[in-house]
């Protein structure tokens, strides 16, 4: 028998395919319009759907901004960690990865500046997601230096959690300076190098 156009199974379709459709939208006309000149009614139409609809999905402009950026970011920090050679020294590898997600972020440097100035507001759901994201990350860069300590590369009584969760955060304050305009791309790429070499110092050891 043929399902039922009003059955639970097609309503849920019904409402993914809407979700997708306003991301889509959105990441289009972001890009193309920037972040502040991009309205909600613009985002609806090009979905094709109603302006009032829109709300039934997202909180706000700042909450499909934050949304869409992190869904582009997965990838992009999957592609990161695949860049980092395994005999490269610590400190190598650390900028490696942190770098490429970087240069995801100059890009667009307007997008940029609008998500990491909206996403510390965002509504619940979407932190959810960004911290997801992160805790992610954080594992898969201390499985790495799991590694290095295992070869005799990394010293042995860091805690490579913490190591990871540090250089994490030096790196996003690095990022909020740059996008805020307190940073030049040339500044970012000094500071973020001696910030991470200070946190490592010590604790990389000789091959």
């Amino acid at each position: 028998m043929a399902e039922d156009n009003d059955s639970p199974g097609k309503r849920e379709q019904n409402k993914a395919s809407k979700r997708r459709r306003i991301r889509e939208a959105a990441a289009e006309l972001f890009t193309e319009h920037g972040f502040e000149n991009t309205t909600t009614a613009a985002i609806a139409k090009q979905a094709g759907i109603g302006a009032g609809t829109l709300y039934l999905y997202v909180d706000s402009k700042e909450d499909l901004l934050a949304s869409v950026f992190l869904e582009q970011l997965s990838p992009v920090w999957d592609e990161a960690f695949s860049r980092i050679g395994p005999t490269q020294p610590v400190l190598e590898q650390v900028l490696t990865l942190f770098n490429h997600v970087a240069e995801f972020h100059e890009r667009d440097t307007n997008l940029s500046r609008a998500f990491l100035t909206n996403l510390r507001l965002a509504a619940s759901p979407v932190m959810d997601h960004a911290d997801h994201l992160v805790k992610t990350n954080n594992h898969r860069l201390a499985d790495r230096f799991d590694q290095l300590q295992a070869g005799g590369r990394l010293h042995p009584d860091v805690s490579t959690n913490r190591l990871a969760e540090n250089l994490h955060f030096v790196w996003s304050a690095q990022m909020v300076r740059r996008h805020a305009g307190r940073r030049t791309r040339e500044e970012y790429v000094i500071d973020i190098e001696a910030s991470f070499r200070a946190c490592l110092c010590g604790l990389d050891l000789p091959d």
